[in-house]
């Protein structure tokens, strides 16, 4: 049996060696020195929202349970959305879709607009870049929707056929990597998504037919 006095000896050898080991494994999840973890990186490069938080106060009702023939507005919208993203979120309460997950507001902005709605879908994480879609525009066609996916910079809209070189809001394309600019705007209590787009460099993308791009507001919207 080695005597106590030889393993003294071997025992700078061997931390050592657990440093050395120590040293190899990765900072994958280390923290930083904030003592917070890194940010999760995307699991995907494109998903797409639907924004049904809003209160409806012309329909009545929320928009997206508002039957449109044999579907209702927000089916419509979700099968729209599905058609351009494999990943689709809800932003709004608990229950805003039957059978579908919803994205609450961040607790800063609750009840803040669609503008809180797209916050909260970019604060998940899940991609890098969002297709976001109203709750009301079932006429939209989703290869045109699509083009917006594909437009050049971190946001991208429809040109408003009503107004020559302004955005139309939604629906629009936006990086994950503007949500510290969403904030900081909401912070400041302004809600409005046009007001938002003012702030920021929004590539404007030809728009397709005015028809598609119309929104159902109120009942007599839905037999226009």
């Amino acid at each position: 049996m080695p005597s106590p006095i030889g393993l003294f000896k071997h025992l700078p050898c061997v931390l050592a060696a657990s440093v050395g080991l120590i040293r190899l494994i990765p900072d994958l999840a280390r923290p930083d020195r904030t003592g917070s973890l890194p940010p999760m990186k995307p699991s995907q490069l494109y998903a797409a929202a639907i924004l049904a938080g809003g209160q409806s106060v012309r329909m009545g009702t929320p928009k997206q349970l508002v039957q449109n023939g044999a579907a209702t507005l927000g089916s419509q919208m979700l099968a729209i959305a599905r058609a351009c993203c494999d990943r689709v979120l809800v932003a709004g309460p608990p229950g805003s879709m039957p059978g579908e997950a919803a994205i609450a507001d961040l607790p800063n902005h609750t009840g803040s607009g669609p503008l809180a709605g797209i916050e909260a879908v970019l604060a998940t994480g899940i991609a890098e870049r969002w297709l976001v879609f109203p709750c009301d525009m079932p006429r939209l066609d989703a290869a045109d929707a699509s083009r917006l996916l594909q437009g050049t910079g971190a946001v991208c809209c429809f040109e408003d056929p009503a107004a020559e070189g302004k955005a139309l809001p939604l629906p629009m394309a936006v990086d994950a990597s503007m949500l510290a600019s969403i904030t900081k705007f909401l912070d400041t209590e302004r809600r409005a998504v046009r007001g938002w787009l003012d702030t920021v460099t929004c590539t404007l993308v030809e728009p397709p037919s005015r028809e598609t791009l119309v929104n159902i507001n109120s009942p007599e919207d839905l037999h226009r």
